[in-house]
């Protein structure tokens, strides 16, 4: 059966043509690698399992493995080495394949365990051993906070002639039900001019929405607002497990075995790595200082938590991925627990978030890089080129935006 988007939109399949960088163009003294941590709790077992992939221009490319009891780890050994690097890789994805069937788990990379020495010199700066980076699957709660912003209700939105929203002047808005059809309940509600000083607005909006339900959103539009009824549809339902959801799109994005750059993908593998752990520290004290120097219109949502907005309004931003916006509720909801994060600006085909605890370091970074090319492929693939370039994009930064092409 053909999904909501196909039926809506008819299915068009966004074709990534992968970098024309060769293997020539990639950095010398930095090979592309792959590791993985996996544990089987079960029964009487508790064990660990952990594989990396790793190479260099003189030597050639080995797998190293490493198993025994959890918190005990051996002496690296290897699978096979000085070969090619398909020859290694297609070992490395076996072993893989062969553990998960055995119903072994990816888990963050332990303190404990040591790199190889030859692996430890190919990251050195985005895969420190004691901060987990790519493969570490914290889990969709895991060392996560209390969010911020929660209602015990969805709101009722305001009338089409503004008014009051708990003391804040709301103007003159539309009510946009789904593909415009007046018989369905509104989902959003948008004013009909930009609003001046909307982030002053918005702050006192969102200080007020666990009494009101209305989510306050900033809306850069490119077309009238009341057009924006084509943008919002209908949901699938979503799964409601990002793990799941990122695991998927990931697959779908990535899946094309023989135009995997890695030179552009790096220091990611093929394989989706999981979640990234919460972010590390104390969290920030103020989130709605991210708000500053944002324009646009007003708009308010009924929701309980602000990751629902996607899939309360049905939010078609994503079309030509075919991203159910449940699901991607979904995953604003994880962000929510693990970095602070929290959806602040929607238009047609983009999304900003407001990020109360970003990455401090290109480490921490990596493993959010991922779930950034899962969620919005064309943040790279139409941005800035490459992951490592996006590290930098990432690091202690107050907002993440998405655009879908």
């Amino acid at each position: 059966m053909p999904s909501f988007f196909d039926r809506l939109l008819g299915r068009r399949g966004h074709v990534q043509t992968g970098s024309t960088r060769g293997e020539d163009d990639r950095e010398p003294d930095r090979p592309p690698g792959d590791r993985c941590y996996l544990e089987f709790v079960g029964g009487n077992s508790a064990k660990f399992y952990a594989v990396v992939l790793h190479g260099d221009d003189d030597d050639g490319w080995t797998v190293s493995f490493n198993f025994g009891r959890i918190g005990h780890p051996r002496d690296w050994a290897t699978k096979i080495e000085e070969t090619d690097e398909d020859e290694a890789r297609e070992a490395f994805d076996a072993v893989l394949d062969e553990k998960l069937r055995g119903g072994y788990q990816p888990r963050a990379w332990p303190a404990s365990l040591t790199m190889p020495d030859t692996a430890a010199r190919e990251w050195p700066d985005e895969m420190d051993d004691t901060d987990g980076g790519p493969g570490a699957d914290a889990g969709p709660g895991a060392d996560a906070g209390p969010t911020r912003y929660r209602a015990a209700a969805p709101g009722a939105l305001p009338p089409t002639d503004g008014g009051l929203v708990a003391d804040v002047p709301i103007p003159a808005g539309f009510l946009i039900s789904p593909d415009g059809d007046d018989t369905q309940p509104p989902v959003i509600w948008i004013s009909q001019q930009p609003v001046e000083h909307v982030d002053e607005r918005w702050r006192a909006l969102a200080r007020a929405f666990p009494g009101t339900g209305l989510w306050p959103l900033i809306m850069e539009l490119e077309i009238a607002p009341e057009g924006m009824a084509e943008i919002f549809m209908e949901s699938g339902g979503g799964t409601g497990d990002a793990t799941a959801v990122l695991g998927r799109w990931w697959s779908e994005s990535l899946g094309f075995e023989d135009e995997f750059d890695r030179a552009t993908y790096a220091p990611l593998g093929r394989r989706f790595p999981g979640l990234a752990p919460a972010t590390a520290g104390d969290r920030t004290a103020d989130i709605e200082s991210l708000v500053v120097g944002l324009t646009g219109h007003l708009g308010l949502v009924a929701v309980k938590r602000p990751a629902d907005v996607l899939g309360a309004t049905s939010w078609l931003g994503a079309a030509n991925y075919d991203a159910d916006p449940a699901d991607q509720s979904t995953v604003l909801r994880s962000w929510e627990e693990r970095f602070d994060a929290y959806v602040v600006g929607l238009g047609w085909d983009t999304l900003i978030v407001a990020v109360g605890n970003p990455p401090r370091d290109r480490n921490a970074a990596t493993g959010i890089a991922a779930e950034h090319l899962a969620f919005c492929p064309d943040n790279i693939w139409q941005g800035v080129g490459t992951v490592r370039e996006y590290l930098d994009e990432l690091v202690k930064a107050p907002r993440w935006h998405f655009w879908w092409d």
